[in-house]
């Protein structure tokens, strides 16, 4: 589910941009090769050239030494808790929760024009990527599991020197992890 999402949104910034993610160049992880192998052979990437950069992560160490190397501007998913809730006839429901943020790296010099300027443009290109995603329903059906409802909040992150727009969503749906299959499975092999 994770390397889903990381494929997918990898489609939207410029091509060299998501490159850059893979920093080791080689791992010993055999999904590795084959995540760049799938960047390197996309059939459909930059479709937001304005977006320079790619950050995928949680760990904010990493994500913040990453935002370090980067000019301009960058596609940030942060990728967040689980929530399951089991009923009493076995039903599975869960929640993922997930955070998408279009940021640009600003100057310190920046004035409140020039900030109002880069927040405008890149709310533009946030709606710009909320409408592939409605449009990619059918191609990826874990999009159709993404709630209605989500709320698209400032990111001002000084920390990074960035500012930008997130939008949280949440993946809503009967076992999203397969939990139950895996129950079967070991009850099976047990």
């Amino acid at each position: 589910m994770i390397l889903d999402v990381f494929k997918y949104y990898a489609q939207f910034p410029k091509l060299e941009g998501v490159k850059e993610i893979f920093a080791n160049g080689k791992s010993e992880y055999p999904l590795y090769t084959q995540l760049e192998d799938y960047i390197d052979n996309m059939s459909s990437h930059s479709l937001i050239p304005e977006i320079d950069g790619y950050v995928f992560g949680q760990s904010y160490d990493d994500v913040k030494a990453q935002i370090g190397k980067l000019t301009g501007s960058y596609l940030f998913v942060d990728f967040g808790s689980f929530t399951s809730n089991r009923d009493q006839r076995n039903s599975i429901q869960e929640t993922f929760e997930l955070a998408v943020t279009i940021a640009s790296k600003i100057p310190d010099a920046s004035d409140l024009v020039e900030i109002a300027i880069i927040t405008d443009q890149l709310l533009q290109l946030t709606n710009k990527l909320r409408a592939f995603q409605i449009n990619d329903q059918a191609k990826h059906s874990w999009l159709k599991e993404l709630s209605n409802k989500h709320n698209i909040i400032p990111f001002v992150a000084p920390e990074f020197s960035s500012i930008g727009w997130t939008v949280v969503l949440s993946r809503e749906g009967a076992d999203l992890l397969d939990v139950k299959e895996l129950a079967s499975n070991l009850k099976n092999n047990g």
